[in-house]
Parts: C-alpha cells; structure tokens; sequence
C-alpha cells in the first residue's frame, strides 16, 4: 500500500491506496511531539474482508517496532483475545512496563467492532428523503 501524507498542525492524514488503486483507505491521526512511538486516529473506508465491500470506520493505533524479520512472519494481526495484543508488541522486541494496562487500554480505545453502513440504512433513508425530494407521493 501507498500514501501520499498531508500534514497539517497537529494532524496527520493520508489516503492509502492498495496497488490496484481501487481499495482506497483515509487515516488521520494525531501528532504528537517527538519520540512520536505511537500515534492513534481513525480509518475510514469500505471493509476489506467481508461478504460485502461496507463504508467502514474504526479507531485504529500505529505503535513503532525495531526492524526485524518477525514481521514477516505474519500479518501482526491479532486476536481479539485479553493479552494478545502486549504479547504480540513483546514479541516483536517492544520492552513494556505495564503490558496488562496497554493490552486493556488498547483493547477499549480500538474497540471490538466497527462502525459500518449497510445497504439497509440506505434504502431506509432513501424511502423517507427521496420521493419527497423528487416531489413524488409515496
């Protein structure tokens, strides 16, 4: 993926694009001042995995590791289970003092399930807003 960044006061955006070009994703997040390890903000988008392609947003965190070849031993996803999270960071070299509170804290802010559109909240509102815009009876 690739993304060109606009940065602007305390906030960092970005439009992030799949090779293909035609899965896009925008990420804005806050900008701390340095060391800048973590960064946390919303992405928004339409679901990469699932039946139906829905509008998508979630709270999402960027935590900096060391390089090193375990990251591509996986996708670094997780599993939604208590301590997965700080035993991935740990594992890929990430010292934390407090890895029970980081793990929770994380799991609160990110949250267990995104915000989506479905067709269904379209045609809702489309059976209410669209005759009377058209100036059709229903």
């Amino acid at each position: 993926m690739s993304a060109e960044v606009w940065i602007g006061g305390r906030a960092m955006h970005f439009l992030v694009r799949d090779p293909d070009g035609d899965m896009p994703a925008f990420i804005s997040l806050q900008l701390p001042g340095p060391p800048a390890n973590v960064l946390c903000g919303v992405m928004s988008g339409v679901a990469f995995i699932a039946h139906e392609p829905l509008p998508s947003a979630s709270r999402i965190v960027f935590i900096r590791v060391q390089e090193t070849p375990r990251l591509d031993d996986s996708n670094r996803f997780f599993e939604p289970a208590p301590g997965t999270i700080a035993a991935d960071l740990v594992d890929l070299g990430v010292n934390i003092a407090e890895a029970d509170r980081l793990d929770s804290f994380t799991r609160k802010f990110v949250g267990s399930n995104p915000m989506q559109v479905t067709p269904q909240d379209q045609v809702a509102f489309a059976s209410m807003l669209d005759y009377e815009h058209l100036g059709v009876a229903d």
